[in-house]
Parts: structure tokens; sequence; C-alpha cells
């Protein structure tokens, strides 16, 4: 989604999205929304909805967004809190996004084959060219934040080797040549 329209769902929705501004270690909200702008309007109402409901009924329908993304060609709004109509919310909104362009907001339908997306028939005939966009569109947005946190990353001096064992050598596996 583009930033604009990420951050305007941001601003809107603190609360949903209050989750945005922790490290990848604590949610995948850092990543931001990470679906098509046609998408927006689902997930603007869904919020909206969300946001309604938690103000009528309290702190006991409190809700987090925890993930925003496309998956298998539809909307996965993964989220802490909530109760019933929170669920049915989000069910009814990702149930949209499966007939619903996740590029331009028409009316779309998922493929059969390859990768799977939810595409009306011009965006699935240029859908390169959008991907080709996006792409360079993310790219120049990755923040200095998140530059700095995988360059923290990749300089640790040391993996532990209990956490990660698959890391070792494979020499220490059946069938080992030298």
């Amino acid at each position: 989604m583009k930033k604009e329209l990420q951050d305007k769902l941001f601003e809107k929705y603190p609360k949903i999205f209050r989750q945005k501004d922790l490290p990848m270690q604590q949610t995948c909200m850092c990543w931001g929304i990470t679906c098509g702008d046609g998408w927006y309007n689902i997930i603007d109402t869904l919020c909206h909805n969300i946001q309604s409901h938690v103000v009528s009924k309290g702190d006991s329908a409190s809700t987090e967004a925890t993930q925003v993304k496309e998956k298998y060609g539809g909307l996965r709004f993964y989220y802490d809190g909530g109760n019933e109509l929170i669920r049915g919310l989000v069910f009814m909104a990702e149930s949209l996004s499966c007939c619903t362009c996740e590029e331009c907001g028409s009316p779309g339908m998922q493929n059969e084959k390859g990768w799977i997306h939810t595409l009306c028939d011009p965006c699935r005939k240029n859908i390169m060219e959008i991907r080709k966009t996006n792409a360079e569109e993310l790219h120049r947005l990755i923040s200095e934040d998140h530059k700095e946190t995988f360059q923290k990353l990749a300089d640790d001096e040391e993996i532990d080797k209990d956490r990660a064992p698959y890391l070792e050598p494979a020499h220490q596996g059946p069938g080992y040549i030298d």
C-alpha cells in the first residue's frame, strides 16, 4: 500500500495501529500494511467499524492490529483483543477482498494458476508493470530505522548455536563427505 494511504489509516485509527512503531521483534506491524491500494476502502471501513464498536463497548472490545497483509490472494488482518463482533467484521473484510482487485479496488477474481492474486482483468494484464512500480516505491521508502536495525542484526558478534542449530556445519550430519 502506498505510504500516503497507509499513513491516512494510521492517523485515523491510532489505537488500532498502535503497534506500527514497535520493533520487528515485537510485532509485524512495523512493516506497515503490505497489500495493494485497492483494498484501502475495505481496511478503512473495517477499522471504522472496529473503532465504533470499541467506543460503544469500551476496553472489553479493544483491538490492535498486529499484521495487515495479502496472503493467497486475500486480505489478512491479524489482531490482538476484540470479541465475536470484531471477528465477524474481520471475516467479512477478508471475504470481500477475495472479490476485489487488490491494485485498483474494482471487482476482481482470483487466478487459478501460479501465485494467487485477486485482480480485475485490466490489472491482471498489466501486473508485471504494476509490481515493478510498487517494488521500486517500496525500496525507496525503506526507512533509516529499518536499515539500522538490519545492520545491527548483521553485525551481531556471535550466533547462539543452541537457538540456531540449523547453522551447524553439514559434517555433523550423516552422509557428510569431506
